[in-house]
């Protein structure tokens, strides 16, 4: 139903003005053959960009203006907008069912939601995203298509700019070279960062073409770790790890096995969220891709063994304080790891002291070439998990995707890519697991944020919103957590994956649960003075002065972990423990 005025003035207009529900607004000259697809086709360039915009567009409400003699009236009775009304509910341009449309006062319903959350995306767009958008869409133009050189042109173009050695030199161009001795090529290809070729995909040790029966249960989305105890753990870690033959494959001794996994537990502490739980249900979650989503099937053995082997360690030692508390307590290990990325080169650091250790060392049989790439592949993850990498990460992702190219397992750099993926994504999958569970752990890492800005105000230093329990609701931050890191790489993932989607369905039953659990929660309360609240005094202390090595004792991961679960209260584990 038009709710508009008769327009005031009698004139014809000079163009129609279309305002969106934000109150910002686009123009459409009016000529003799202005039709009504043209109106149209304003507001859909002015909104919709992707198919998932046009999706949303469907129900979306605008208000039309004409303007005559630089006034504005409400557009009702006027011949050209009753074309443009009967037009519009009798056409469908670029797909969308515009009789679906409806006019409305600019002061009426608010911008949707989930129109609003992908704008605000696009806000945040890096420059890199922009200029692939734009290649994407140039391609896409008739133009552009009816001119091959130009289209080959312009996918090279974007080709390149996917490319992860971006900023690499091209040492393929130059190794041919005769007039160029091999002492200088070496050198150029050291300065300009060049890695050594990967092995060929004939040189991997395969994965057992005979998948070794597991436990069922553990290739199940709704998997809840904390129906088991710890011990309880470890024999489905090596069920993992046996289902595809790893265990024979690279023959890792039984006896490291069992002593790295207990190592590792050891090495989580009691925290909240970053314990030996979360470590095990991440391991899970990275299984679960690979079996029931079939993931598997991009990747090499020593892919998947290190890709297993870096969920479980991925947050190793973690001691319940971020990266940006680490930094601004001038912190031993932000000192050590020079304020980059500091847990996530901690956790690295540790887990391969533990792997360099005789009796856990589960890598032992590995070739001096299969080791090497282990390390790699695993550092390379357990650094990515950091969030600073997230959006980087996910632009790099799409990009890939953007080529419309299968990926292939003989590409080192597109099996980096899927490992990656399927290690972030387990790193934030609690919010697509079911409702109960999911929400037992957002609790867990809300209380965890809690208590980093607990501690944070007791020593006097700014505090995330997001982590002061007087300023916090626990939804708002699970709905804004889904709505710009969780959701948006779960929807690559389900690009990439489609068998996915029962993930992705979940994450917007669960999106909508927690929009409703706003309306319930109750106000933040006040702060309460608790005792268990303890200040890092070792971690805000000022740094201490880096003696030679001959007077100071090297701190190894464990000792230096173990200062951290003192000073900040919390308790590990140990092997008596069991």
């Amino acid at each position: 139903m038009l709710l508009f005025r008769r327009p005031t003035i009698s004139a014809i207009p000079s163009f129609i003005r279309i305002y969106f529900p934000n109150d910002s607004y686009t123009s459409v000259p009016l000529t003799p053959v202005t039709t009504a697809g043209d109106c149209c086709k304003y507001i859909l360039d002015r909104l919709c960009q992707t198919e998932k915009e046009k999706e949303i567009c469907k129900d979306y409400t605008y208000s039309i203006y004409c303007v005559i003699k630089n006034k504005e009236s409400p557009l009702q009775d006027s011949a050209i907008i009753q074309q443009v009304i009967a037009k519009w509910k009798n056409s469908s341009i670029s797909g969308i069912p515009t009789n679906r449309l409806i006019f409305k006062s600019p002061k009426g319903d608010p911008l949707p939601r989930d129109l609003l959350l992908l704008h605000t995306l696009k806000a945040l767009e890096l420059p890199i995203q922009v200029v692939s958008r734009m290649l994407n869409e140039m391609l896409q133009h008739e133009i552009v298509q009816s001119h091959p050189e130009t289209e080959d042109a312009l996918k090279k173009i974007r080709s390149l700019i996917t490319s992860t050695n971006l900023y690499d030199m091209n040492f393929n161009k130059l190794s041919p070279l005769d007039y160029m001795d091999f002492a200088t090529k070496h050198w150029l290809a050291e300065v300009g960062g060049i890695k050594a070729a990967s092995p060929s995909l004939a040189n991997y040790r395969q994965l057992s073409p005979h998948p070794i029966e597991d436990k069922p249960e553990l290739r199940e989305w709704s998997f809840d770790v904390f129906k088991h105890q710890h011990f309880e753990l470890y024999p489905m870690f090596d069920s993992m790890l046996e289902h595809f033959g790893l265990l024979t494959t690279f023959n890792v001794p039984r006896d490291n096995l069992r002593s790295f996994l207990l190592a590792v537990r050891d090495g989580y502490s009691e925290n909240p969220y970053h314990n030996f739980y979360h470590a095990f249900d991440v391991a899970q979650t990275v299984y679960c891709f690979l079996t029931a989503f079939g993931a598997k099937k991009y990747l090499t053995a020593l892919d998947i063994f290190a890709l297993l082997i870096a969920s479980l360690c991925h947050d190793i030692h973690h001691p319940g304080k971020n990266n940006a508390f680490l930094v601004e307590t001038n912190s031993e290990l932000a000192v050590d790891f020079n304020d980059k990325s500091v847990l996530e080169n901690f956790h690295a650091s540790s887990a391969f002291n533990l792997l360099m250790k005789k009796d856990y060392n589960i890598l032992v049989n590995l070739s001096k070439q299969e080791w090497k790439l282990f390390r790699k592949i695993m550092i390379h993850l357990i650094l990515q998990t950091d969030m600073a990498e997230h959006v980087p990460f996910c632009t790099r992702f799409k990009q890939r995707l953007d080529l419309k190219e299968d990926f292939k397992q003989s590409d080192e750099q597109d099996r980096l890519l899927i490992m990656t993926m399927l290690l972030k994504c387990a790193d934030v999958s609690n919010i697509s697991k079911p409702w109960e569970y999911s929400k037992k752990w957002a609790d867990r890492v809300t209380q965890e944020f809690f208590e980093q800005g607990d501690c944070e105000k007791k020593l006097n230093m700014p505090v995330a919103p997001f982590m002061d329990r007087e300023k916090a609701q626990k939804s708002k931050i699970t709905a804004n957590f889904i709505d710009f890191v969780a959701g948006p790489i779960f929807d690559l993932l389900e690009t990439f994956l489609p068998e996915t989607s029962h993930c992705t369905r979940i994450v917007k039953e669960n999106r909508k649960l927690w929009e409703e659990q706003q309306k319930i929660e109750p106000e933040p309360a006040p702060l309460t003075t608790s005792a268990s609240v303890v200040a890092p005094l070792s971690l805000v202390s000022p740094p201490i002065p880096i003696l030679p090595s001959s007077t100071q004792a090297k701190a190894t991961p464990a000792s230096r972990s173990a200062s951290l679960s003192i000073a900040t209260g919390k308790k590990h584990k140990n092997h008596a423990d069991l």
